[in-house]
């Protein structure tokens, strides 16, 4: 029992961590919007980057939401999956080149 309290603690930690790449995705979104609003420019189609960036937050939002709904109907094998690909840019960017 204190075996499992252990792995879900450790598990919602790791889900922790992957809230820093959503961080890093919507900071752009939300930066061409505060640019935009004052100009009177957001009717526009944001840049490539700004929509990749907004695509990537939507996957990112969808692969956390994923993961705790696995977790909780006990298909832990798959939740930690979901978690290790959410973080994998992200441990891969810590790999010096």
């Amino acid at each position: 029992m204190k075996l499992t309290v252990v792995w879900t603690i450790l598990f919602y930690l790791a889900l922790a961590v992957c809230l820093w790449p959503l961080y890093v995705q919507g900071v752009q979104v939300v930066n061409y919007i505060q640019a935009g609003l004052p100009a009177h420019t957001l009717m526009r189609l944001p840049p490539t980057p700004v929509l990749v960036a907004a695509a990537r937050a939507v996957v990112l939002i969808w692969a956390i939401v994923a993961g705790v709904m696995l977790f909780r109907k006990k298909q832990d094998g798959y939740a930690w999956l979901v978690v290790v690909l959410v973080l994998t840019p992200v441990l891969a960017g810590m790999v010096p080149a």
